[in-house]
């Protein structure tokens, strides 16, 4: 009524066991023998009594005796800052370097305008020269007493100030 490989095991298991074990107790043994224990490194030095001074760090914002507040003429993108932050800085000081493009296209723009007028005026100071003031080129003068009779394309104007065809 035994069962046969369950016996087997049981004694295979307690006829290793002793062995087992004292053969890993051996092997803890050599390795503990070959191994120095290891001793910590300590510095040791000497008491001295002293002052010590006391430092803090605060965060914080200083001011001058006299502080100027800077404000720009113009406006732009900014180029270069030409001063030292708490710096001492003289009246007309060059401070800041500002993008000179759109200030220049801005001048480019104006003097092209200006050239414009300035032809403007030239044609119409020779169309004065032209026509002189006491000649009416537009009415030729009519046999004495007769006016123009009024109709589409002698000049006349309708009721609304507006010609014909126009």
């Amino acid at each position: 009524m035994y069962n046969k490989p369950l016996t087997f095991a049981a004694t295979t298991l307690l006829l290793c066991s002793p062995v087992m074990i004292l053969t890993s107790c051996e092997g803890e043994k050599d390795s503990a023998a070959q191994a120095p224990a290891l001793v910590p490194e300590v510095q040791v030095t000497k008491l001295v009594t002293k002052d010590v001074p006391i430092r803090q760090e605060w965060v914080g914002t200083l001011r001058g005796t006299e502080d100027a507040e800077i404000r720009s003429q113009v406006t732009g993108y900014l180029l270069s800052k030409d001063y030292r932050d708490g710096a001492y800085v003289k009246k007309g000081q060059v401070l800041f370097q500002i993008d000179p493009r759109p200030f220049q296209a801005t001048l480019d723009q104006a003097q092209g305008r200006l050239e414009q007028y300035e032809a403007t005026l030239k044609k119409y100071k020779l169309d004065v020269e032209r026509y002189p003031a006491g000649e009416n080129r537009l009415r030729q003068p009519q046999a004495a007493g007769r006016r123009p009779a009024a109709g589409p394309g002698n000049g006349s104007r309708h009721r609304h100030g507006k010609g014909p065809g126009r």
